[in-house]
């Protein structure tokens, strides 16, 4: 089911003079990583399409955005 998702934590981390900022959602031992395609495109079109796995599957999401 799509809907928007705040995330669980937020952490902004520094890599070669740029910032990345990523978003964790959810708990659990199972990860899916999320990488956002690139500049100019906003990141919820993968984060709110992936909120089941959260519910139903008791996996975390972690999303990275550059």
């Amino acid at each position: 089911m799509w809907r928007e998702m705040t995330p669980d934590e937020t952490r902004t981390i520094e890599v070669a003079g740029h910032e990345i900022v990523t978003y964790s959602f959810g708990e659990g031992d199972d990860v899916v990583l999320l990488l956002n395609g690139g500049p100019g495109l906003p990141c919820d079109y993968l984060r709110d399409s992936h909120a089941c796995l959260v519910d139903e599957a008791c996996m975390r999401i972690a999303e990275i955005v550059a």
